[in-house]
């Protein structure tokens, strides 16, 4: 949707930002100025385990790209699709181009519009595209799709319970700072700019219908019926499970989980309770169902040292 330019640099600004960031985490651990527990005993967030022979793993690799990868993505790439078509119709073309010299002012206003709210990495890419064919820096462009994502309130809660609020203050710091410093070297580096601009695909800046290519809707049809096939396949499980729910099973209503590697942790994580006999989490309900001798106390204390947040 934005170029080579954009999905070359955007991983390598992650990569950097977040070593910086985790080395002043480091530092500040070794020298006991963190107040949250240590990283090292928080439960590692795990998928189910591989199958073993060649055929079956690529089953599992097509299974997840095309089914629960998708009931990930696709909820949050439709409301991004949405948000950039109701851009592109409404918002002027020189929208931008009045503050254009003002590069760090609009990184600002983009990260105090990014930070208050939750902009999923898939769906912060079209808005992010729509925004620069208005006239929007590609330096601004590249704030919102790492700060958007990453230092959004959802997260920052996460991160502040599960590693304290320096580490978290730490944490948003590296984002904001990284994103911002990777943005003006973008804007004011001479030639980059237009790099990036010129990259933008011809099917982005050209909305005609006679410009679209069958190739086109048949990848546009082919995303439509995965989107729809992982909505059903999410919503039936669910469906199912409380249907199938016991007299026996406790609910727990659970905060933060937002895909199948939360909902993997969490079961993980909650299975290791003393008295806990089966767990199932509903990730589309955002519920957790328990069965065994458990106590109530030790499944939220248990919830809350994960990372999450009981409702």
């Amino acid at each position: 949707m934005m170029g080579l330019p954009f999905a070359i640099l955007r991983p390598i600004a992650a990569l950097v930002t977040a070593m910086l960031g985790g080395s002043v985490v480091g530092c500040l651990e070794k020298r006991g100025m963190l107040d949250g527990e240590d990283a090292g005993t928080a439960e590692q967030s795990t998928v189910e385990s591989m199958p073993a022979t060649f055929w079956g793993k690529v089953l599992e690799m097509l299974r997840y790209g095309l089914v629960e990868m998708m009931q990930n993505i696709g909820k949050c790439l439709v409301l991004g699709l949405v948000i950039a078509t109701l851009i592109t119709v409404w918002v002027p073309d020189d929208f931008f181009t009045t503050y254009a010299s003002n590069h760090l002012v609009n990184m600002l206003v983009v990260v105090a519009i990014a930070v208050p709210m939750y902009v999923c990495a898939t769906g912060s890419i079209p808005i992010a595209a729509a925004l620069m064919l208005k006239g929007l820096s590609p330096g601004c462009a590249l704030v919102l799709l790492m700060a958007g994502p990453a230092a959004n309130v959802a997260s920052m809660l996460v991160v502040g319970r599960a590693m304290g609020r320096r580490a978290a203050a730490v944490y948003l710091a590296s984002i904001v700072v990284g994103a911002m410093g990777f943005g003006l070297l973008i804007d004011y580096l001479p030639g980059v700019q237009s790099i990036f601009t010129d990259a933008i695909p011809q099917g982005m800046k050209n909305s005609a219908v006679k410009d679209v290519s069958w190739f086109n809707i048949a990848c546009s049809t082919l995303l439509i019926v995965m989107i729809a096939v992982g909505f059903v396949t999410k919503y039936r499980k669910s469906y199912l499970l409380t249907k199938n729910k016991t007299q026996v099973m406790k609910e727990f209503k659970i905060n933060g989980m937002m895909c199948n590697h939360c909902k993997a942790a969490v079961e993980k994580g909650l299975a290791t309770v003393e008295g806990v006999e089966k767990v199932t989490v509903d990730l589309a309900k955002g519920v957790a169902y328990v069965e065994g001798t458990a106590t109530e106390q030790a499944i939220k204390d248990k919830v809350t040292a994960l990372g999450y947040e009981n409702a």
